[in-house]
């Protein structure tokens, strides 16, 4: 056993030794190869073989993210998805999958997520068809056990308990509801109503719906022959026929109207700082206006930005100042700006903010700064293909999707044509200043009379329910390990993320 797990650092370490050099060019980067089959179930399987070392890493994502949660039920998808782990299958109890995985020194993990829910392993290659085994019991024959769902619960309810405890938290929660409204699944909490609401039944029959095999994208990268690890799927994976095969429609899209801009104010009276957010509506990783966005990110943020550079370093007034856009896969993501200052200050930084943002919004970027930022963007474009298991996983990503096979090529072709008229016209459609609604976190009553002055409406914001997540990555919201919504940079986004798993 410790000599298994010996190995598996050995091998980590050398896969961290044999990550590309910054210095390759991006324009050089290739697609790579990667084998597809498509079972008969209608299951997707993409394969990516990497001999190096003996290793095998996968990732699984099911649509069936807490999107398709009724409003009597919601949390059942959170909570289906985390099950599948922690309850584990009827024929491998948890303890015992526990324990044979470590044995192997093996990883298998399951996520939920907004839109997705997804599951991942890692394993040496000679443990794969266990692996995979133990993937597609927890997957067809899940057990649901009443005492770990009762487990479950309690773990969700005191992280509920602490849910208010960071301000930086609570904006990444709360700033999205004065967006999308509060009802919206992109910005929707769960509350503790909810957590009791839910029951077993709920989730065998949530799981019967939409745990089904043509709902899959199978994606596997390491130490195996494609063709015969597609013919092996094929004779065990392929035979699984779901139970319920009627068609699943669409979920209906209201049209998103951003409020007009205004302040909400949530009284945190403990709080010696402010913690400040503004959004407004952002789009898609697919619109043509995606690589001017990523310069306009580039030329707002970092210590080199412009929004460091005048309100840090020039006017003392915030140690971490953001500003943004984060769009999504399938529904329109946001362009966020905020930061943390002294209670005395908030107005000062909210000026402040507005200020640099309507300046990128009225004056054109010089040529030199452009070409500036995007060589530095064009350098850091391969950091999207550090390892195997991350080019599979943006793949993998943008097949769900339905994007273009070549979507990030694109992104890479388009970024060498953006312009200075574009960054500004990307500015001025993505930043609306009356529509920027503003959350302010901390002490009201020494608020309130400074955030008058800004001739703003100013509305209390209180936290009347107690929204909290099924696991810790759903609080977090962090995006999975197989890449995240930035193409341009690896995991850029600001401290206090708004982006949701897959959306």
């Amino acid at each position: 056993m410790i000599r298994r797990w010996l190995l598996l650092g050995i091998a980590l370490l050398l896969c961290w030794l044999q990550s590309p050099a910054h210095a390759i060019a991006a324009t050089n980067l290739q697609q790579p190869n990667i084998d597809r089959c498509r079972l008969d179930n209608g299951l997707r399987v993409y394969l990516l073989e990497d001999r190096s070392l003996p290793l095998v890493s996968g990732r699984l994502l099911v649509d069936a993210g807490s999107r398709l949660d009724s409003a009597d039920r919601w949390g059942t998808a959170d909570f289906t998805a985390a099950m599948l782990r922690q309850g584990s299958s009827r024929a491998y109890p948890i303890d015992r999958l526990d324990q044979e995985l470590e044995e192997r020194a093996a990883s298998l993990e399951s996520s939920p997520g907004v839109t997705v829910a997804s599951l991942s392993f890692r394993s040496f290659s000679p443990d794969l068809a266990f692996v995979l085994d133990r993937l597609f019991e927890l997957l067809t024959d899940p057990a649901f056990p009443s005492d770990r769902l009762q487990q479950l619960r309690d773990r969700s309810l005191a992280v509920l308990a602490r849910q208010n405890d960071r301000p930086d938290a609570i904006a990444s929660r709360e700033l999205p509801k004065l967006i999308y409204g509060p009802s919206d699944a992109l910005a929707r909490s769960l509350t503790a109503a909810d957590l009791q609401r839910v029951r077993r039944e709920d989730l065998v029959a949530f799981h019967q719906r939409y745990y089904r095999p043509d709902r899959l994208w199978l994606g596997i990268v390491g130490d195996f022959q494609a063709a015969p690890l597609c013919q092996t799927l094929q004779a065990t994976w392929g035979q699984w026929q779901p139970s319920q095969t009627s068609t699943i429609a669409d979920l209906p899209t209201e049209p998103l109207t951003p409020p007009a801009t205004a302040i909400y104010l949530i009284d945190q009276p403990q709080l010696s700082q402010s913690t400040v957010q503004m959004a407004s509506l952002g789009g898609r990783l697919d619109d043509p206006d995606y690589a001017a966005l990523t310069v306009l990110n580039e030329l707002l943020n970092g210590f080199s930005g412009r929004l460091s550079n005048q309100i840090r370093s020039r006017l003392g007034l915030a140690y971490s100042v953001y500003g943004s856009g984060q769009p999504n896969f399938e529904r329109p993501g946001l362009f966020v700006a905020g930061g943390q200052t002294a209670e005395s200050t908030t107005a000062a930084l909210i000026q402040a903010l507005r200020a640099e943002l309507a300046t990128v919004r009225s004056q054109p970027i010089s040529e030199a700064e452009l070409q500036q930022i995007r060589d530095r963007l064009l350098n850091s474009f391969v950091f999207n293909f550090q390892s195997p298991d991350q080019t599979l996983g943006r793949l993998l990503r943008t097949e769900f999707f339905q994007y273009p096979e070549d979507f990030l090529w694109r992104y890479r072709d388009a970024l060498l044509k953006v312009t200075p008229a574009d960054v500004q016209a990307v500015a001025q459609r993505w930043i609306q200043l009356d529509q920027m609604p503003i959350l302010v976190i901390g002490d009201r009553a020494a608020l309130l009379p400074q955030l008058q002055t800004l001739n703003l409406p100013v509305q209390d914001w209180p936290l009347d329910q107690q929204p909290t997540s099924v696991t810790p990555s759903r609080l977090t919201k962090k995006a999975v390990s197989w890449g995240a919504e930035s193409i341009g940079k690896p995991d850029s986004r600001p401290s206090s993320s708004v982006l949701t798993q897959y959306q």
